[in-house]
Formats: structure tokens, C-alpha cells, sequence
């Protein structure tokens, strides 16, 4: 009997056993993979089956032991029934062995892949700091462009506002000559002379009526007392450059003209008006340049008369000094 009750004792035993190596195996991962704590707790499952039948074995071997009792002369059934329950006994611990190693195997398996994957993690991580770190770099370079920029605009800008400042000033002195002129000038008609203001210049347009006879260049007593008036008025403003431009028609000169040719004519002009305005007009000659433009800077058309007589005109052109523009726009 004693030896009854041993088998069966050694077998709960050598389940204990395996049922304490499983968990303490199972602890040892828990942290890493939850897939393993099911399959642990599938295996707790299966050793409580085995348990269950081990008891149904226990009760059926109290029922043979029973059997024994009363059919002590059966030992050959007896004996049988014993191997029996050792080949359970094999195949119980052969079937926990199996379970253990596959479970093994699975928590391998799985640590590899948490080990790849947290591989993978660590390269991504290196790559997205590479790609901040360029980023930061990049945005610090693009910031000082764009502070580079922005400086160079204010510069830009201030040299801009001087320069519209310096033009208003321009444009308030050139204002203020026109209407000086224009009063200077106000007792003669506007078909002997016009004052206006183009491209920031003052024009004086005088016709040959007032100043000359028709093929000469002698200024006749009006027009250098308009001249004269002129020269009166750019007294007061030493900073005017004065252009005069000679201009005819197209009609060429007689045979019997002293002057070779309309060009000829319109600078012999042009000159003569120079010399009223520096010598009898008291103004500096360094500020006074004639220029003959002849026939080829028409206003009108020649084909009329009226046309051709537009056409013979000396135009005064006053012109501020822009040492100051050039300067800015140089910059």
C-alpha cells in the first residue's frame, strides 16, 4: 500500500516542480513579452487538467486498490494497471518537457524581435535628430539671410527717402524758378515766348519773332530786353545750369546768306543770346552752354506756315545742379 501512494506522490511532486520552474521562467519575462504570460497561463490551465485527471486517476487507482482487496489473488491485474499509470507518468512529463522548451523557443524568439525592433527605434531616433539638427541649421542660416536682407533694405530704404527728398527739393526749386521766370517774363504774349516745366527741367521756348529777323542772328531790342529780364530772374538761383538750344525750320538759306547752312544758323544764334545773357545780363559765362540744334528737332510741321515759324525758336533750358542726385544713385 505504501508503495501505492508513493508513485502518485512523486508524480505531484515532479509536477510541482515543473509548475515552479514554469513560473519562475515566467516571471523572469513578464516585463518583456505579454504573448508569453498567455501562453504561461495556458500551460497553468493544462497542469490543472493534468492535475484534475491525476486526481480521477488517484480515485480510480483507490478503486482498483478497492478491487485489490477483495480480488487479492488478481496480481497480474494488479500489476498491469500499475505500468499503466508509469507510462501516464512518462508521457505527463515528457508533454510538460515539450510545453516548456516550446515556450522557451517562443520567448527567444520574441526577445529577438523586441531587440530589432528597439534597433529600429534607436535609427530612426539618430536620423530624425540628424534631420532636426540640419533643420536648425538651415533655419539659422536662412534667419541671417534674412536679417542680412532686411538690413540692406533699411539702407536701401533710407537712401531711397533721401533721394525722394532730394528730388521734392529739386522739383520745389525748379517750381519756384518757373514761376519766377513766369514773372519776369509776364508783359511778353505766349507766341514770342512759353515757360513750363518738363522732365524736371524748365523751358524757355522763345520764338524768332521776338528775337531775330528772318536769316539773321542779331537779337533785336524786345528780345534782349526779355532776355535781359531772363538773366534778372536767374540771378537769384546760382545753382541753375542754362542750356541754349538754336532751332530753325527746314527751308534752307539763300545763296546770299552769310551762313553756310540752318545748323550753322541756329548755333551763330544760340551764341548771340549767350553773350546777351553773360555779358549784358551780368550772368557767369562757366554756367551758360549754347547749342545748335538746326532743323532736325522740329516741334510742328514744316509743311505749314505756321508749323515752320514753331519750328524757329530758341529754347533756354534751366537745369538744377544733381552733384547731390548722382551721388545717392551711385551709392
Amino acid at each position: 500500500m505504501t508503495q501505492k501512494l508513493y508513485f502518485p506522490i512523486v508524480i505531484i511532486c515532479l509536477l510541482s516542480l515543473a509548475s515552479c520552474v514554469s513560473s519562475k521562467k515566467y516571471k523572469l519575462s513578464e516585463n518583456k513579452l505579454k504573448v508569453a504570460e498567455e501562453r504561461l497561463r495556458d500551460l497553468k490551465r493544462d497542469h490543472s487538467k493534468l492535475n484534475t485527471d491525476y486526481k480521477n486517476s488517484l480515485e480510480q487507482e483507490k478503486a482498483r486498490a478497492d478491487e485489490i482487496v477483495q480480488l487479492s489473488s488478481d496480481t497480474l491485474g494488479l500489476g498491469q494497471k500499475y505500468r499503466e499509470c508509469e507510462a501516464d507518468k512518462l508521457e505527463i512529463m515528457k508533454s510538460g518537457a515539450s510545453a516548456e522548451a516550446k515556450l522557451a523557443k517562443q520567448l527567444a524568439d520574441k526577445q529577438r524581435e523586441l531587440e530589432a525592433k528597439e534597433k529600429l527605434i534607436r535609427d530612426k531616433e539618430l536620423a530624425l535628430q540628424k534631420e532636426t539638427e540640419q533643420a536648425a541649421a538651415a533655419r539659422a542660416a536662412a534667419e541671417q539671410a534674412m536679417a542680412e536682407k532686411e538690413k540692406q533694405l533699411e539702407e536701401k530704404t533710407k537712401r531711397l527717402n533721401e533721394l525722394e527728398t532730394l528730388i521734392a527739393q529739386q522739383n520745389a526749386v525748379l517750381e519756384r524758378l518757373r514761376s519766377t521766370v513766369q514773372s519776369a517774363l509776364v508783359n511778353f504774349n505766349s507766341d514770342e515766348l512759353t515757360v513750363e516745366m518738363r522732365g524736371g527741367k524748365v523751358y524757355v521756348s522763345l520764338s524768332e519773332k521776338l528775337l531775330f529777323k528772318s536769316g539773321s542772328a542779331s537779337v533785336d531790342p524786345k528780345g534782349k530786353d526779355a532776355l535781359k529780364k531772363l538773366a534778372g530772374a536767374l540771378q537769384s538761383n546760382p545753382d541753375i545750369s542754362i542750356m541754349i538750344e538754336g532751332h530753325t525750320d527746314n527751308v534752307p538759306l539763300s545763296s546770299s546768306n552769310k551762313y553756310k547752312d540752318n545748323w550753322d544758323l541756329s548755333v551763330i544764334r544760340a551764341t548771340s543770346i549767350v553773350r546777351i545773357l553773360t555779358k549784358e545780363g551780368g550772368l557767369a559765362s562757366t554756367r551758360v552752354v549754347p547749342s545748335g540744334r538746326g532743323e532736325f528737332f522740329p516741334v510742328a510741321d514744316n509743311a505749314t506756315k505756321d508749323g515752320r515759324a514753331k519750328n524757329r525758336r530758341t529754347e533756354i533750358i534751366l537745369s538744377p545742379k544733381l552733384d547731390e542726385l548722382f551721388k545717392l544713385l551711385e551709392n
